[in-house]
């Protein structure tokens, strides 16, 4: 860096920079050979992946298409909905009313959703950090009835990010969630459920814009 003139003696002093790991591939390369690597030990196939979400930060060397929309296409991941995690920060940023889904995961939600979540940090220094305001319902499912253990971990992160909470939520028990065989049908029990908890996330909404 120094030798190039990226960086002058003064700035790196100041920035306290030692080093700088070097690639001879470009980023997204990298996250492509990782990509497949992680599918590989995983045993999954590409073409499963529903949502593909990619961190990066300065020019990644390719002008027209995002750097997300590459990985995706290099793994073949065509059903995946690629996409960078600035936007996804913004996307919870505008949404005032959310719902977060998991399965239960070793008594938690899943790490995907917990690193998602945790890329939020990106909004600290927002006038409204985090999510601020935001009122969050939350439901989650599991074989037996240890799903209380997800709704309480998101209710714990939601929370931490300055979320408001509804009290009701949707613990769900996995082989009761749907009545047919093809999983297309959901049980009236549940439908009725979470009809209800949109009900009440929509009349909290409205709560929290009469008393704001």
């Amino acid at each position: 860096m120094l030798a190039c003139g990226r960086l002058t003696a003064q700035d790196a002093e100041g920035l306290g920079v030692n080093e700088v790991p070097v690639a001879d591939e470009p980023a997204p390369d990298l996250a492509v050979r990782a990509g497949r690597e992680a599918l590989v030990q995983a045993g999954y196939p590409a073409e499963r992946i529903g949502l593909l979400v990619h961190a990066w930060t300065w020019h990644q060397g390719h002008d027209f298409w995002s750097p997300a929309h590459y990985v995706a296409s290099r793994l073949g991941a065509r059903k995946a909905l690629p996409f960078g995690v600035q936007q996804m920060c913004n996307a919870f940023c505008e949404a005032d009313l959310q719902v977060w889904l998991t399965p239960l995961y070793h008594g938690s939600m899943t790490g995907v959703m917990k690193n998602a979540l945790d890329w939020l940090e990106l909004t600290s220094r927002l006038g409204r950090p985090y999510l601020t305001g935001k009122v969050v319902a939350l439901v989650s499912w599991a074989n037996g009835s240890q799903a209380m253990q997800g709704i309480n971990a998101m209710d714990a992160v939601a929370k931490a990010l300055r979320a408001w909470v509804i009290p009701y939520t949707v613990p769900l028990v996995k082989s009761q969630i749907y009545t047919d065989a093809h999983r297309r049908d959901l049980s009236v029990e549940h439908t009725r459920k979470l009809d209800r908890l949109v009900t009440l996330l929509g009349n909290a909404a409205q709560a929290f814009t009469t008393t704001s």
